[in-house]
């Protein structure tokens, strides 16, 4: 399943890699995942390169973002599944 928004193009590709034949939930739920998507708005490819520029060097000169775009960032870089 390919999927984008409609101000920056992103695409995401969700794959199927195997079935469960039984399990107790009613939905299909998430088992695995590598990578993560970027954060909204964040002005597309090139926009999302500088993001990650900028927040993986604390000696960037931009590097002065709010807490919760740092904690965004984190989030993106070390996924965890809970």
């Amino acid at each position: 399943m390919i999927w984008g928004d409609m101000g920056d193009n992103w695409e995401q590709e969700i794959q199927l890699m195997r079935m469960i034949e039984y399990h107790d939930k009613e939905s299909p739920y998430l088992l695995e995942a590598s990578g993560q998507t970027p954060p909204g708005d964040v002005g597309g490819v090139g926009g999302f390169v500088n993001f990650r520029e900028v927040m993986l060097n604390p000696n960037h000169p931009e590097y002065s973002l709010p807490s919760f775009l740092t904690g965004m960032l984190t989030r993106m870089v070390d996924f965890k599944l809970d």
